[in-house]
């Protein structure tokens, strides 16, 4: 285990935080936090400023559950890919399995117009 402290982001006073010490990091080492944090061995980033191929180790899966993968000793993770929707899910068509029916499902549309838009519609012709 790793503390670090870092320096209070409003107040000034310093918080001490716990990590999980990775491969390469020594005692006296300024490491950083953030989006615009270099990629170092010891630096935190988010997944999305990491490049593809980097090999990373305590990854979240939820924001803030303090790393769930790659957590143990001599275990990492490396980075294939990103997802190109940058991070929203897209849609599943209504009649697939059920087992895919996970993120947002696509809005029900018969092709029929009704209420407002057949009004509009009726109105142009």
């Amino acid at each position: 285990m790793a503390s670090v402290t870092f320096c209070h982001p409003f107040w000034y006073k310093h918080q001490k935080v716990l990590f999980i010490a990775v491969e390469g990091i020594y005692i006296g080492q300024f490491l950083y936090y953030g989006k615009k944090a270099t990629l170092v061995v010891g630096n935190v980033l988010p997944l999305r400023s990491i490049p593809e191929g980097a090999v990373v180790c305590n990854v979240e899966h939820h924001v803030g559950d303090r790393g769930v993968f790659a957590r143990a000793s001599r275990d990492y993770a490396i980075v294939i890919s990103h997802n190109p929707n940058n991070g929203t899910s897209s849609t599943v068509r209504r009649d697939a399995p059920p087992g895919l029916k996970v993120g947002l499902i696509a809005a029900k549309r018969t092709g029929r117009l009704r209420g407002q838009a057949a009004a509009t519609v009726a109105k142009a012709d």
